[in-house]
């Protein structure tokens, strides 16, 4: 294995495990920090921490006018709507909930590289998204919803994130952007949180940003999403879009509810049941097919040559 394919199993490992603990770190922030404000405090924090790494280890670069103009366009899609959107879903729906909406996204991704490639998907990334559906259904139906307008509104929000997400996740595979996935991380970061703070004053959410007045879990659920949940993960998942496809970096959404879960069992002493276990492997068996590059036509077309040649 070649220095490039470890890092890029490298990345895939901390956008798995990493992104998939931040839903606890989230859950436990909400209590104490309003949405928005909770997003823009990580983002401008983790954004100028990893500038001045990115400066200290001779990283840098300066964006050319179009750069900029794919940084500002990637930072509201990924981060001031799609991150912002997610959190804020919270306060009105569950974890599980969350969990099956955003399943959809490697769909919506595969959906969109057909739209905008004019190219048709192989069989198996649409089989891939739906095994892994499949799975996450499985996974979040043991919990009892009820539905209301709150309800409403968070999937609404929840499918804009998803959708905004989709979309930058094409746009940046194909986007000029700077070649130091640091300095894009950073940017990124500084400009999604400096939106999401005009957000945050405007609806009110500096007002109940009341630091004094936080258990020590905020605080340390906060520095994780800072430090794992922004700095390593992002500059991990900004890395994958340039060197992977799309819909493959999206197949974290199937993986994600399971570190949750087993999160839950660990800290909280949660049952994991036989249903979920069955879930967790129907979902891994989607990621599996959305990652592999297989084509069933030409593994056809072997199989007839290899007996056509041993009849002969």
């Amino acid at each position: 294995m070649n220095s490039n394919n470890f890092l890029i199993v490298v990345c895939f490992f901390i956008i798995y495990i990493v992104w998939g603990s931040t839903y606890l770190a989230n859950i436990i922030a909400i209590e104490s920090i309003p949405p928005f404000a909770l997003v823009w405090s990580r983002l401008l924090v983790a954004g100028t921490i990893l500038l001045l790494i990115t400066y200290a280890i001779g990283r840098w670069q300066m964006p050319t006018q179009l750069q900029w103009r794919n940084l500002i366009i990637s930072s509201i899609l990924f981060l001031a709507v799609g991150l912002s959107g997610a959190v804020w879903a919270e306060q009105f729906i569950d974890s599980g909930i969350t969990a099956l909406v955003i399943s959809i996204e490697p769909l919506v991704v595969v959906m969109l590289m057909w739209l905008f490639n004019r190219v048709l998907p192989k069989w198996n990334k649409f089989i891939g998204c739906f095994i892994g559906m499949v799975g996450m259904y499985l996974l979040v139906s043991q919990q009892e919803v009820v539905a209301g307008p709150e309800d409403i509104k968070g999937i609404a929000a929840i499918m804009l994130s998803v959708i905004c997400w989709g979309v930058g996740s094409v746009f940046i595979s194909k986007a000029e952007l700077p070649k130091s996935m640091f300095t894009v991380a950073a940017l990124q970061m500084l400009i999604a949180g400096v939106l999401v703070f005009f957000v945050s004053y405007l609806s009110g959410d500096l007002k109940g940003l009341e630091i004094w007045n936080w258990e020590p879990q905020i605080y340390y659920s906060w520095i994780y999403l800072v430090v794992f949940g922004s700095i390593l993960a992002y500059s991990a998942f900004n890395y994958l879009l340039k060197n992977v496809s799309p819909e493959k970096v999206a197949t974290s959404t199937y993986v994600h509810p399971i570190v949750a879960v087993f999160l839950g069992w660990f800290i909280r002493n949660e049952v994991i049941t036989t249903q979920t276990l069955v879930a967790m492997a129907v979902m891994l068996t989607g990621v599996y097919f959305i990652n592999t590059n297989m084509d069933l036509l030409l593994v056809i077309k072997n199989r007839k040559r290899k007996s056509s040649a041993k009849s002969l």
